[in-house]
C-alpha cells in the first residue's frame, strides 16, 4: 500500500510504503521481510505522468519515531524530519514522517 505524503519543502512529491514481516519488498519484490523486527518504512519519489515512482530510502519504524532499543532519542524524525538521500539532500518533513509512521500503527 502506497501512502501519498504530498510535496516536501523542496517541491518533490513523496510517497511511503510500510513493510511488515512476511511482505515482499526490494527490486521487483524479490526479497521477503522475514525478520522478527519492527516494520520498515520505505520512501519514494512519487510517480508523475512521465516517470514511475522510484525508491529513495528505507528505515525501521522505531528509528523514525525514536523508540529503537539502542540509543532512543528525544528528537525523533517525526519531530524534525529525515534526510532521505545525502547526495541530493532530499528530505521528508516531520509531518510526512509522522504520516508514514501513523500508517504503520
Amino acid at each position: 500500500m502506497k501512502i501519498d505524503l504530498g510535496k516536501n519543502e523542496q517541491g518533490e512529491a513523496l510517497s511511503a510504503r510500510i513493510i511488515r514481516q512476511g511482505d515482499n519488498y526490494g527490486l521487483n519484490d524479490c526479497l521477503t521481510y522475514d525478520e522478527n523486527k519492527p516494520p520498515l518504512v520505505e520512501f519514494y519519489i512519487a510517480a508523475t505522468e512521465t516517470q514511475p515512482a522510484y525508491f529513495v530510502s528505507r528505515y525501521y519504524l522505531t528509528t523514525l519515531n525514536g523508540t529503537r532499543d539502542i540509543l532512543p532519542t528525544n528528537n525523533p524524525a517525526t519531530q524534525r524530519g529525515v534526510c532521505l538521500c545525502g547526495a541530493t539532500g532530499l528530505i521528508a518533513t516531520a509531518s510526512q514522517v509522522q504520516q508514514a509512521c501513523n500508517a504503520a500503527a
